[in-house]
């Protein structure tokens, strides 16, 4: 916790969302080390090395005993024992680990479609951006005012996208479209898409990492659902954290 204050991540003037956020992400660390030993993943002393070097900002040649000096600084900057912090970091490069064997069987090639897409929201929204577009309306304007997604909200273009990059519902419908979708409802959301084109091609590194980490994001959920935490905060043990680091609850 003052880790956090000392890294400016903690707010003492909201100190309820701050403790949350901050038992959030110890959460994420511990299910990561989880679905990492049930996926049998191990981290080496030279893949800590190289974590600790990210991390860092150090160049990755660098050798193991000319780290010493900025690990110092840098524990000392974020009030961390060795040991805690090798821990963060254990579980940064587990994470990396299991999303890139999540990745691993994606081809360098896939068909993939070229995508106007946008996350409306909610139904209501979504028949208003439907409106808009058999009107006339100009997709990229149309995403500027209706897309929830901000990615999507400057001109509605998702570009390039193989099948494992969206959302099944939303696959189904792209990969036997051409041209404009009506509203499309998955399990979380309402699109409207447009399929500019279609073909085999490689597969960009960015959107290999996209589905790394939304792969990985399910695989947390699932382990979340699994796992009994033994932190739950009730509001009076918030309000004693938030006496500990000098801060306000509510």
């Amino acid at each position: 916790m003052k880790s956090d204050v000392a890294q400016g991540r903690f707010n003492l003037q909201d100190t309820a969302t701050s403790v949350s956020e901050t038992v959030a992400r110890i959460q994420r660390e511990e299910l990561t080390r989880i679905i990492g030993r049930q996926r049998g993943i191990t981290v080496s002393d030279d893949e800590l090395d190289s974590g600790i070097r990210d991390d860092l900002g150090l160049p990755p040649e660098l050798p193991h005993n000319e780290i010493a000096p900025a690990l110092r600084d840098e524990l000392l900057r974020i009030d961390l024992p060795l040991d805690e912090y090798r821990n963060i970091v254990e579980s940064q490069v587990i994470e990396k680990k299991i999303k890139a064997d999540l990745t691993a069987s994606l081809a360098e090639e896939a068909e993939q479609v070229n995508l106007l897409y946008i996350e409306a929201g909610s139904q209501a929204n979504a028949i208003n951006a439907l409106k808009a577009l058999e009107e006339g309306t100009e997709f990229a304007e149309v995403a500027a005012q209706f897309s929830q997604d901000a990615g999507s909200r400057s001109d509605g273009a998702f570009g390039w996208a193989p099948r494992e990059a969206l959302d099944p519902e939303l696959a189904d419908v792209a990969f036997s479209l051409t041209g404009r979708s009506g509203i499309i409802e998955t399990e979380e959301n309402f699109y409207i898409i447009e399929v500019l084109g279609k073909e085999t091609r490689p597969i960009d590194p960015t959107i290999v990492d996209e589905i790394g980490t939304k792969e990985f994001n399910k695989l947390l959920e699932a382990a979340f659902d699994d796992t009994v935490f033994l932190y739950g905060l009730t509001e009076s043990q918030l309000i004693d954290l938030a006496n500990a680091v000098g801060g306000t609850f509510g």
